[in-house]
């Protein structure tokens, strides 16, 4: 089973954080994009007892798609 750090807390893929995978913070792709506030809303929520604070979302479900600013 894997590391529930390593998967996104609203899809349940691998979230490729580079902080669970041991790697150096500022590699990780959250630190080279925007992350949906939204996205970041719904995880605070779904979060229940045991689930890691940390625990990332993945570039897909993290996406910011809103263009309505544009």
């Amino acid at each position: 089973m894997p590391d529930p750090a390593s998967l996104c807390p609203l899809c349940g893929t691998a979230n490729r954080c580079a902080i669970s995978a041991g790697a150096n913070p500022s590699s990780c792709w959250c630190m080279q994009t925007a992350i949906a506030p939204a996205a970041l809303a719904q995880a605070s929520a779904m979060r229940t007892a045991g689930t890691p604070a940390s625990q990332c979302l993945c570039p897909t479900c993290g996406a910011v798609t809103d263009t309505s600013s544009k």
